[in-house]
């Protein structure tokens, strides 16, 4: 498995790499509903504290064991009276693939549950994302809901899939796994 660390936002350190990762159109179709409306780094820098602000709940970025910044995770639509949020995981195109989105999505969920009362944690995938949605499904998520031609993009309509994780299951599912990646 591989080592990853979850740690703040440094706005000095991490702003550049998250503007050029969250300003490609390829990008932001992954993790937005609309296209981010900035067009230089002192306003995405406004826009991202606006997020901090009024979105993100929990946000960090996610480093590899040599301290490299390989993606971000947040939280957001946090209801702890209810017991539920939603989180998003994105990893910058050259740690796509490599085992550390798992990683790190365990480590967010266990921080979620174990910091917070909550009961459920909710994601949602465009259909375009196929892998995102597999992974999340392999990963425990069970399918909730579909808003069917939700997005139009490319020149299509594509549906939105809600997926849900019940902390119990995330630490039964996860068990085997957890120990090894938690423990660092």
């Amino acid at each position: 498995m591989y080592k990853v660390n979850l740690r703040l936002f440094e706005p000095e350190k991490d702003i550049r790499q998250l503007y050029t990762y969250m300003m490609k159109p390829e990008n932001q179709m992954l993790f937005s509903q609309t296209a981010i409306p900035v067009n230089n780094l002192i306003m995405f820098e406004q826009w991202l504290n606006d997020k901090f602000h009024y979105l993100y709940h929990d946000f960090f970025i996610i480093e590899n064991k040599e301290g490299d910044a390989i993606g971000f995770t947040y939280s957001y639509e946090f209801y702890p009276n209810d017991g539920h949020c939603k989180f998003a995981l994105c990893l910058y195109e050259e740690s796509q693939n490599r085992g550390y989105g798992a990683v790190a999505a365990i480590k967010m969920l266990d921080y979620l549950f174990s910091l917070y009362s909550l009961n459920q944690v909710y994601t949602t995938v465009f259909d375009y994302n196929q892998n995102s949605l597999s992974i999340n499904k392999k990963g425990g998520f069970v399918e909730v809901g579909i808003l069917p031609n939700y997005k139009f993009y490319g020149g299509q309509y594509y549906s939105l899939h809600y997926l849900c994780l019940e902390r119990s299951k995330f630490y039964q599912k996860c068990r085997q796994y957890s120990k090894l990646i938690l423990k660092d």
